[in-house]
């Protein structure tokens, strides 16, 4: 994994969705944003994390302390974002 300009992120409701929906059926998600060749970041992906750290921030228990759904597609809501 590399840096390449002009990349086109998700949206962090997106990125979080995602997450949410992996994380439920007891999966690992990884967050792969590469600094570019000078070790810094672009200005959207410091934006983009920002934004997933602040929802983090305040909805991040619902993350960390879960358990895995018995069986898949159990129940219509995984998890309620504020």
């Amino acid at each position: 994994w590399f840096h390449v300009e002009n990349t086109k992120y998700y949206s962090a409701r997106r990125i979080l969705s995602f997450m949410a929906d992996v994380i439920s059926k007891n999966c690992i998600f990884l967050l792969n944003i590469p600094p570019k060749g000078d070790g810094s970041f672009d200005e959207e992906a410091v934006r983009l994390l920002k934004q997933i750290g602040e929802w983090m921030h305040i909805n991040g228990d619902a993350i960390y302390e879960t358990k895995p759904w018995k069986t898949f597609g159990e129940g219509s809501v995984r998890y309620y974002e504020r």
